[in-house]
């Protein structure tokens, strides 16, 4: 975020300068290793280590208020989520796209002005994008682009979820509710290319594999990035993995369930979800004591 605000900032001032738009969607490149090293060489600021290799640059004589836009805790005003709600079902098809990116949305919301946003920091509307998303069904996902959420893929795949019926593959809101539909390109048992849907058990399973494979010995639970593992069930097992017809939504969802307690759980990591193999479940003295009674009799 930084290395972009700094790009950003260097482009308007470039073009006040020579009386243009800021506009042209290309920024000026700024070496990550140089702004790191400028950072850490000014007294101004303490530069911590991130997740993933990242890191941050804090000002030392001004209080930490940054917003977290991935925290849970929703604390906006029902009010405001009434008026926002109100204001994207009103969108036109034209107006109702906005940019992919939470950043990118946050900002095209700043420059409409909205009244239910006056005094919003931008951080501020970047976390209103992520609940909006996340929890309140607000706005949602289409080709790439956030929507309304009534004419997003995510409450198509609520609709199958709640069916236990495979969602289309397709980001298109239509198709994919005409091919999730009775009679539509899907069978309810394999895809449109004959690759059979994973079950529970096969499911269970297959996971529990790519996480036994991913363990290096002494760095403690294997881990595997949420976005790797339906490729994964398809490179490895040629079955695809349909959170929806196994009764969830989301892939992130389906992987908590109480049916993969024993084999995973979902870890947010810097901007990206992980999947954290669980241990086995603890033998009991009962159990531990049948098992060397048996290893006892073979011998």
């Amino acid at each position: 975020i930084l290395r972009k605000r700094l790009s950003e900032r260097a482009a308007a001032a470039a073009a006040a300068a020579q009386e243009e738009e800021a506009s042209s969607g290309k920024l000026p490149d700024i070496d990550v290793k140089h702004l790191r090293a400028t950072c850490e060489a000014c007294t101004d600021l303490r530069v911590d280590p991130e997740e993933g290799g990242d890191w941050s640059a804090i000002f030392l004589a001004r209080p930490d208020v940054f917003v977290d836009i991935y925290s849970p805790v929703d604390t906006y005003p029902e009010d405001l989520w009434g008026a926002a709600a109100a204001y994207f079902g009103s969108l036109s098809k034209d107006d109702m796209h906005l940019p992919g990116g939470r950043y990118s949305c946050a900002q095209m919301l700043m420059a409409r002005e909205l009244p239910f946003f006056a005094n919003f920091t931008l951080g501020q509307v970047c976390h209103f994008v992520q609940l909006a998303i996340s929890k309140r069904k607000v706005l949602g996902y289409s080709d790439g682009s956030v929507v309304p959420y009534v004419f997003s893929q995510s409450m198509v795949k609520e609709q199958c979820a709640v069916s236990l019926q495979p969602c289309a593959a397709s980001s298109s809101s239509a198709s994919a509710a005409a091919a999730a539909a009775p009679g539509g390109a899907q069978d309810g048992t394999t895809t449109a290319s004959g690759m059979p849907f994973a079950t529970w058990e096969v499911a269970r399973e297959c996971l529990r594999e790519i996480l036994k494979n991913a363990e290096v010995p002494g760095e403690g639970p294997s881990t595997v990035p949420l976005s790797n593992v339906k490729r994964l069930f398809r490179s490895r097992y040629k079955v695809e993995l349909s959170e929806t017809s196994l009764g969830h939504a989301k892939l992130s969802e389906l992987l908590q369930d109480e049916g993969f307690s024993d084999v995973c759980h979902v870890q947010l990591q810097g901007q990206g979800y992980i999947v954290v193999q669980n241990p086995p479940p603890a033998q009991s003295a009962a159990e531990a004591a049948a098992v060397a009674a048996a290893a006892a009799a073979a011998a």
